[in-house]
């Protein structure tokens, strides 16, 4: 049975010309008289324009931890083979995998160091388009080249809403692709560290990034309409099915201490089609032992919920985590409380090592993205875990029933003496779980990986190696986030983003992998090329991960326009039959993944032999007329055997006297049988 706790709810409601207020049982409200109005953004226009691409980070002030946090006493889980949550991530070195036949299906640069620390990478992927947000800079990609044709500092960006941004701290952003309005929604936070603070959030009028947008600028600093003089940090964006969106952030006083998180309500008929929008505040929302809750983030719901769900882990490691459901957003929000979801303890993180450099400072478990698919919710975060060797950062999957309140998937990923840290996930149709993550070791600089089709035995897969340690105090500052997000195309596929540092310890930059993986050019093992083969011809190639089927095409000409073979097939070898003698094929091979895009091998030649060894007349059979026709052809100006080579009995490269001794030999006398060429 569902619970309501303390959680209060104020509706900014609106009608034009009169405002209304909505009204829920159990629940605080109020009315306002302001609807917040939008500006056009137009991403061409800003190309039209001189503008930065970067700037440096203002200074502000540091606030402190929302709650005291407490030493962790309980332990720490080590690996058991025989436990299945453990996954343990069997992948080699980088190069192995290269070898194997690995790359992304799409792999390109994302954005460079801005002057801002750490980026925040979020990314979203649209029909045409990639977008990444970083601090304190968007940019737009052509999903298919990876050519980037657009970057705009954040400010240039928002910087026409009505009102301004209270500053030029425009700060952790967050951007989301809604499948099933065909919108990309942009979320940023801004504040002035004295009084004002807003919800920075843009909406495209289409599914075209490179189209017009809507822009608006929302008051962080209010409750519905009541003064709370309250800015926002470390914020989350989601949205249900069909109705809002929905925007978290932790909330703190100037003076910079925690107040409580808050869920502000934005109806998605209002915000897309860029009307005056009314909003919903819930905050204050409580764990089950009335504690404040810290980090709550919305679903990214990818199946009819009728509602949203919201999820909270304890930030300081925990052996719970928290689930709420948002029901009638529209007309009356309230907030049901699941009951505790318990799961095997999680401690927080120790801080990473990396190659070269000081420990990475991790966020503890800090709630991250959550994801919605038929009936459970999804998240990852970070926790400790000895697989061995010692407490390391491994990522943690939950997936909870939300008709239960049970987890149905609990894994603990990761390795051996290397860091696993801010993890992200995606999880397609098929409920195949895509996990992004850092990883890092005293031997290996911090880089992008990814898990595609986590399950018992799944490799981890190299999108970007780290090029540098990455320098600073102690710890060195990283993350806060990262971000994998699916392809509304073909929602099989899944796009990462991540952070790396470059060879400058300085400088971070970002890197973009589309999965599943893309499969390298194979290459060929048989027959060796330019030689003599006998028709069926045995072609084969090296296997390649993660190839499922292979293409092989054969034809005469090297352009493959109309191939006389075209196949596909399950293993790494084919016979080619029906083939003409003496005729030179050309063949080549690629595998076949999810990734549309593999590259073909080189093209190898081969000349197809059909004849019968020594039998120069051509009628099948090697006999003592063989012999006469060579002798003919040699002093009688017979007809040349049919090809020539096969009256070349002893293989010596001619047709000669010797070929008809040769061949009388054989027939005859029991001399060896004619060699075959071929």
């Amino acid at each position: 049975m569902f619970r309501f706790f303390m959680t209060c709810l104020i509706t900014v409601g609106f009608s034009l010309p009169l405002f209304a207020a909505n009204s829920a049982a159990s629940f605080e409200h109020a009315r306002s008289a302001v609807a917040v109005m939008p500006t056009i953004t137009s991403p061409q226009q800003i190309n039209a324009v001189p503008h930065p691409i970067a700037s440096n980070k203002p200074k502000r002030k540091i606030h402190k931890n929302p709650i005291p946090k407490p030493e962790w006493t309980r332990g720490v889980e080590i690996y058991d083979p025989t436990n299945p949550r453990h996954y343990l991530d069997r992948s080699g070195t980088a190069a192995q995998r290269d070898v194997a036949g690995y790359a992304p299906c799409k792999s390109f640069a994302g954005i460079g160091a801005t002057g801002w620390d750490p980026p925040d990478p979020c990314l979203a992927a649209g029909p045409n388009h990639v977008i990444e947000v970083v601090n304190s800079s968007i940019a737009i990609f052509d999903k298919n080249t990876g050519v980037k044709l657009l970057q705009s500092t954040a400010g240039f960006w928002f910087g026409s809403t009505v009102p301004a941004p209270p500053s030029g701290f425009i700060y952790d952003p967050k951007v989301v692709f809604d499948p099933v309005a065909q919108r990309f929604v942009i979320l940023y936070l801004c504040t002035d560290d004295v009084s004002k603070a807003s919800f920075l959030v843009s909406v495209s009028q289409t599914a075209d990034a490179m189209g017009s947008w809507y822009s608006y600028n929302f008051d962080a600093t209010l409750n519905g309409a009541t003064p709370a003089n309250t800015w926002a940090d470390y914020p989350g964006l989601g949205f249900d099915y069909d109705e809002a969106v929905y925007l978290t952030s932790n909330m703190w006083t100037f003076s910079g201490d925690y107040l409580y998180t808050k869920v502000r309500i934005l109806p998605k008929a209002q915000l897309y089609s860029g009307g005056p929008v009314s909003y919903s505040d819930l905050w204050d929302l409580r764990y089950h032992d009335l504690s404040t809750a810290f980090t709550v983030k919305p679903a990214v719901t990818l199946s009819d919920a009728a509602g949203e769900f919201l999820l909270s882990n304890i930030w300081y490691g925990g052996s719970y985590t928290t689930v709420w459901k948002v029901v009638d957003p529209l007309t009356s929000p309230s907030l049901n409380l699941l009951p505790r979801v318990n799961v095997p303890a999680y401690p927080p993180p120790p801080n990473a090592q990396q190659k070269g450099g000081n420990d990475i400072g991790l966020l503890g478990s800090m709630t991250q993205d959550v994801v919605y698919r038929n009936g459970t919710v999804y998240t990852a975060f970070d926790q400790s875990f000895n697989w061995g060797g010692g407490e390391v950062a491994a990522a943690r999957v939950l997936g909870v029933d939300t008709a239960t309140a049970a987890a149905i998937t609990d894994i603990t990923y990761g390795s051996d003496l290397k860091h696993y840290f801010f993890p992200h996930l995606f999880v397609d149709p098929d409920k195949r779980i895509f996990l992004g993550y850092n990883r890092s070791s005293t031997e290996e600089y911090i880089g992008v990986w990814c898990a595609e089709d986590l399950v018992p035995g799944t490799i981890g897969r190299l999108i970007k190696a780290g090029d540098g340690p990455r320098g600073g105090g102690t710890p060195v500052r990283w993350g806060d986030y990262s971000a994998v997000a699916g392809d509304p195309v073909d929602p099989n596929r899944v796009w990462v983003v991540n952070e790396y540092n470059a060879v400058s310890s300085s400088e971070w930059r970002t890197w973009i992998g589309q999965v599943p993986a893309r499969v390298l050019a194979p290459v060929q093992a048989a027959p060796i090329d330019a030689s003599r083969q006998r028709v069926p011809v045995a072609l084969s190639w090296d296997l390649l991960d993660p190839a499922t089927t292979y293409v092989v095409q054969v034809d005469k000409d090297t352009s493959f326009a109309t191939p006389d073979i075209d196949v596909t097939v399950s293993s790494n070898s084919y016979s080619a039959v029906g083939l003409s003698g003496e005729t030179v094929y050309h063949w080549r091979v690629r595998g076949v993944s999810a990734c549309p895009d593999n590259p073909w091998s080189n093209v190898w030649s081969f000349t197809a032999c059909t004849f019968i060894p020594g039998d120069a007349d051509g009628n099948s059979i090697t006999n003592i007329s063989d012999a006469v026709s060579v002798v003919a052809y040699i002093f009688g100006g017979g007809a040349a055997p049919t090809p020539l080579i096969s009256g070349d009995a002893n293989c010596d490269t001619q047709v000669t006297i010797a070929d008809a001794v040769y061949l009388i030999n054989y027939v005859f006398a029991g001399g060896p049988a004619p060699c075959d060429p071929c």
